[in-house]
């Protein structure tokens, strides 16, 4: 003769108190996300869970101030549930299906680090590799860069946009200690004035350089001079405006080792 074993919905097993022992067939275990098969201890509401193996749903909340995600399960109060911490991921167990994750990620350059954003959507790295990088043009008083590391520390590629508003010598753009060579694309508009230029630039010593310019255009009149030293290491393209009145410049620059 076969075994009989009580059966029911998930919903109807919450409402009894199986005898120590008895056991419990659900359902609908698939739609509820519980276990199939449950055992009676006489004091627990719907019995224990029999089968361990079995996965089950969870809810996701965030807890106050939204720094941590709670895991907590549908099934049971009693569930055991196990994350394993590593990757910068750590969870915090506390009672019963509840589990607190948190992160160790920093805006620091720091090795095997999640990454976070601080306060100011910036952060840290050292080299960073892509099959694309775009790069925005940034207008300022002072000299704005964006760098695309093309072939490691090989070469590197700046496109730098400054105003100038007096006829004093500026750099507008620098190649740092390791670039002995660096090639710049410039162009400078004061209101209909145009003049362009490109400037080729050789580290021969601790504080000089040569540089050449060629390639020169203008419409009306030249909008500045140019010269270039080493300065602290780095490379330097000097710029000294032929005019205090408002002058914009922007520099595509190429440097090598």
């Amino acid at each position: 003769m076969a075994l009989q074993l009580r059966r029911g919905t998930n919903a109807q097993r919450l409402t009894i108190t199986p005898a120590n022992g008895e056991l419990i067939f659900v359902t609908d275990y698939a739609s509820a996300g519980v276990g199939t098969l449950w055992v009676g201890d006489g004091t627990t509401v719907g019995g224990v869970a029999g089968d361990t193996n079995t996965t089950y749903d969870f809810n996701a909340t965030t807890s106050t101030g939204g720094a941590n995600l709670n895991l907590v399960g549908s099934n049971s109060t009693t569930d055991t549930v196990k994350l394993t911490d590593g990757g910068g991921i750590t969870a915090t167990y506390t009672s019963g299906t509840v589990i607190t994750l948190g992160s160790t990620a920093t805006s620091a350059n720091t090795a095997n680090a999640i990454v976070s954003r601080d306060a100011s959507g910036n952060f840290s790295a050292g080299t960073i590799s892509a099959t694309t990088i775009n790069s925005t043009n940034l207008s300022a008083t002072t000299v704005t860069a964006t760098t695309e590391y093309i072939t490691g520390t090989l070469a590197s590629r700046v496109v730098a946009t400054a105003t100038r508003t007096s006829t004093t010598q500026f750099a507008l753009t620098t190649a740092d200690a390791t670039k002995d060579v660096m090639k710049c694309l410039i162009n400078m508009v004061q209101g209909s004035n145009f003049h362009c230029c490109e400037a080729l630039i050789l580290r021969t010593g601790s504080s000089t350089a040569l540089i050449t310019i060629y390639g020169e255009l203008f419409n009306n009149s030249r909008l500045a001079n140019f010269d270039a030293n080493v300065s602290g290491g780095v490379l330097q393209l000097l710029v000294t405006p032929a005019s205090a009145s408002s002058t914009v410049f922007t520099v595509l620059r190429d440097s090598l080792a």
